[in-house]
Parts: structure tokens; C-alpha cells; sequence
């Protein structure tokens, strides 16, 4: 089973400066590795988890390949089965002054929830 993350604007407006801060371990991939113990995954240099999205439209995706699910697991296993992630980005409505506010939430990235589920087509390709 392949593993994408999607990074989705759902809101009505534009948001800009979004930005991933990790908790943990830089974002990785983990592709070719199937075995029950596939070793350390390979950090990502670049990318949108990386380097942010300077803007992103109403409505509008990235989908990032994570890699394989047996390697993911194992990645985030060794690190207590989740990585915290902060997002932030600025967006919304303008306010009295015309700026608009800087957002962030913060989620778990896990993978656990997968395990004994099947494989099927995305609706994202």
C-alpha cells in the first residue's frame, strides 16, 4: 500500500506562507521498503513539507508521495507511532486593518489507523 499526504486548501480564500514544522524527525519517504524491519527512512530535501507553499488557491492540493506503508510504520514507531506537525499559513478574510491572520493547527501524523485495511484506487488520481 502507497502512502500520499495531501495538503489541501479548504477554505474559501487564499492561503499563503503555509509552512510544516516537525516535531521530531524531518519528513521522509520510505519507498522499496516491504520487510517487517526495513531500516531508517530517507529524510526529504525538498519538497512542499520542506519548503512550504508560498500560495495556495481555494480548493487547490499537493499531494506528496510518503512512501510504502510497512516502511512509514516502522518510521513513525521508532519515534512513538506519531510525528506532531504544526501548519501555519496566512488566510482568511482581511480584518479592520486589511491584514489578514496568521492560522496554525496542529496534527498527528500517523499511519497505525491503516494497518488491516485494503488497498484501493485514490480519488486523487
Amino acid at each position: 500500500m502507497v502512502i500520499l499526504l495531501v495538503i489541501h486548501n479548504i477554505g474559501r480564500g487564499l492561503a499563503t506562507d503555509v509552512k510544516f514544522r516537525w516535531r521530531g524527525p524531518r519528513p521522509f519517504v520510505a519507498l522499496g521498503r516491504t520487510e517487517p524491519d526495513p531500516g531508517p527512512a530517507e529524510a526529504l530535501a525538498t519538497g512542499p513539507l520542506v519548503n512550504g507553499v508560498p500560495e495556495l488557491g481555494p480548493n487547490s492540493k499537493r499531494v506528496t508521495l510518503c512512501g510504502q506503508f510497512a516502511g512509514i510504520y516502522a518510521e513513525l514507531e521508532r519515534h512513538g507511532g506519531a510525528m506532531p506537525v504544526i501548519v501555519e499559513f496566512v488566510g482568511g478574510h482581511k480584518g479592520f486593518l486589511g491584514v489578514r491572520r496568521r492560522h496554525r493547527a496542529t496534527f498527528d501524523l500517523e499511519v497505525r489507523s491503516f494497518r488491516g485495511t485494503m488497498d484501493r484506487q485514490s480519488d486523487l488520481h
